[in-house]
C-alpha cells in the first residue's frame, strides 16, 4: 500500500514539475547584446582597478609652513 502511495505522489510531482518548466529562449541578437555589455563592464572594471588610488591629501605637505617669530 505504501509503495502505491509513493508512486502516485511521484507521478504528481513529475506532472507538477513539467507544468512549472519554462522554456528559456533568447535570440542570438539578445545574447550578443548581453555579451557586449558584459565585456564593456569588464573593460571598465579592469581600467578602474589599474588606476592608482585617489589622492586624499591626508598627511601630504603641499607647501612649507610660514616661519614663526620664534625661529628667527
Amino acid at each position: 500500500m505504501r509503495e502505491l502511495t509513493l508512486t502516485k505522489r511521484s507521478k504528481r510531482l513529475k506532472a507538477s514539475a513539467k507544468a512549472q518548466t519554462v522554456a528559456v529562449r533568447h535570440s542570438l541578437e539578445e545574447d550578443g547584446h548581453a555579451i557586449a555589455q558584459s565585456q564593456e563592464l569588464i573593460y571598465k572594471t579592469v581600467r578602474i582597478l589599474r588606476d592608482p588610488a585617489p589622492d586624499t591629501f591626508l598627511g601630504r605637505k603641499t607647501c612649507e609652513p610660514f616661519p614663526s617669530e620664534d625661529d628667527k
